[in-house]
């Protein structure tokens, strides 16, 4: 910022210069007022730097200077932790909205640094809308005459991510805290890591036994890809007998993914011969009613769980350990048909 409040301070010597006129009358368009808006910065800064050399900013300054910071810029900065969607954009915006103080996210970043703030991760609560309501209560009347063992015929399905460290959708997911304590209760999150890696999995889990696949290195999860996935793998999968409780009964419940709710998608199943719950019979939003998320957070508590007592945390570390906890699960059926008993209760 230094060199360039001297660049504009040279510039506006060439322009008087060629206009001919004296160097005492500043024009409009380099004037330190405009100079300070242009680079962010105080008219004083412009100032101070005004009439110095490029050559005196070379030195690089100490490290661990305090950051000067106004008492009432600090507040604002504090008031904005443990709180959603207050990301160092924001938090810069609303200073200089109420301060008059233009202060980079950069330096919101490093002064929540300094402070002891770490970074969570906000797990977000689906949206429920009043058509997401008249959707679900349709559904529970739908199936209200069903028993616990007829929800043993469903094949609940869903895709996620495993990640080495959890990592948020976008800036605004992060709340900012020095701890975990600090965070209100009504607020799920997650600690941060930087750069995770991941895979993605797939699965689908009948009472008897469950399959999955992992997403290719560079594949998209579009759907033709899932319609591939679902010709070459689940539908054999389902009229497999020693899969199901009964191949003739299976019902396959999808999470109305666009994937999954594209039309050539419900073709594909229709022609299979598998019953399913198409798009006009089951509720979006309600993952809370779909067995596999919960399956899919005891696998990923699981795995988290065995990869803290590794010292190596990476991705093949992760894959290895996850197909260990699938095989695990795969023969406990114990767990799966009670998570499909469960949807009685949903």
């Amino acid at each position: 910022d230094r060199v360039m409040a001297i660049a504009f301070k040279q510039a506006r010597d060439a322009f008087l210069k060629s206009m001919s006129r004296p160097s005492g009358v500043e024009p409009n368009l380099f004037s330190r007022s405009w100079i300070a808006k242009r680079i962010k910065r105080s008219e004083t800064f412009v100032k101070v730097n005004w009439e110095k050399d490029p050559y005196d900013v070379k030195e690089k300054p100490k490290s661990g200077a305090p950051l000067k910071l106004s008492q009432n810029t600090v507040a604002v900065i504090e008031n904005n932790s443990c709180k959603k969607k207050r990301s160092g954009k924001v938090v810069a915006e609303e200073i200089l909205k109420k301060r008059g103080k233009a202060v980079t996210p950069r330096l919101v970043s490093l002064y929540r640094d300094r402070l002891g703030l770490k970074a969570f991760h906000e797990i977000k609560k689906p949206k429920i809308t009043e058509k997401n309501r008249e959707d679900r209560l349709w559904f529970c009347d739908y199936l209200s005459n069903w028993q616990e063992d007829n929800f043993l015929h469903i094949a609940p399905s869903d895709e996620f991510y495993l990640y080495v460290d959890r990592k948020p959708n976008s800036r605004n997911d992060i709340i900012w805290a020095k701890s975990s304590e600090e965070i209100p209760d009504e607020i799920r999150y997650r600690l941060v890591g930087a750069h995770p890696a991941c895979f993605g999995i797939f699965i689908c889990f009948t009472a008897v036994q469950v399959f999955w696949s992992a997403k290719e290195v560079g594949q998209s999860w579009d759907g033709n890809y899932f319609r591939k996935m679902l010709s070459d793998h689940v539908i054999p999968f389902l009229k497999d007998p020693e899969n199901v409780v009964d191949p003739n009964s299976v019902v396959f419940l999808h999470d109305r993914a666009p994937c999954m709710s594209a039309l050539e998608t419900q073709s594909l199943l229709r022609e299979s011969g598998i019953d399913f719950f198409g798009n006009s019979e089951w509720p979006g939003h309600s993952p809370d009613l779909n067995p596999t998320e919960n399956l899919g957070a005891i696998i990923k508590e699981r795995v988290e769980r065995l990869m803290q007592l590794r010292e190596e945390r990476s991705l093949d570390t992760m894959k290895q350990l996850f197909r260990g906890v699938i095989n695990n699960i795969a023969n406990d059926t114990t767990l799966l048909q009670t998570l499909l008993k469960s949807m009685r209760k949903r």
